[in-house]
């Protein structure tokens, strides 16, 4: 299917809906050849198991590191706060007990 059928075909259903068109910012490569350079990213494909899951184990912690105010709120709606925080201390502990 070429862009201009892609395009005739969305044109017809977004003014159907009302929604501008004129937003959209089409390209004329073909999706299989668009490259996305990511500027930390490296090849991994030579990567043992226990690098990759150590990489993980830190995406983890990072995750468990962030405070989610959300999270936190409802804590505080719940009562248990201060228990949700003694949790997060405890996992934070046992975390690096997992690297391998």
């Amino acid at each position: 299917m070429s862009w201009i059928n892609v395009y005739s075909i969305l044109q017809a259903r977004w003014k159907n809906n009302g929604l501008p068109l004129k937003k959209l910012k089409w390209s004329q490569e073909p999706i299989s050849t668009v490259t996305i350079n990511m500027p930390d990213q490296t090849p991994f494909e030579t990567e043992d198991q226990d690098s990759k899951w150590n990489r993980g184990l830190d995406i983890f912690i990072e995750s468990v590191l962030e405070p989610d105010p959300n999270l936190r709120a409802f804590a505080h709606e719940q009562e248990c706060y201060n228990e949700l925080m003694w949790v997060r201390e405890q996992v934070l502990e046992y975390l690096p007990s997992l690297r391998r």
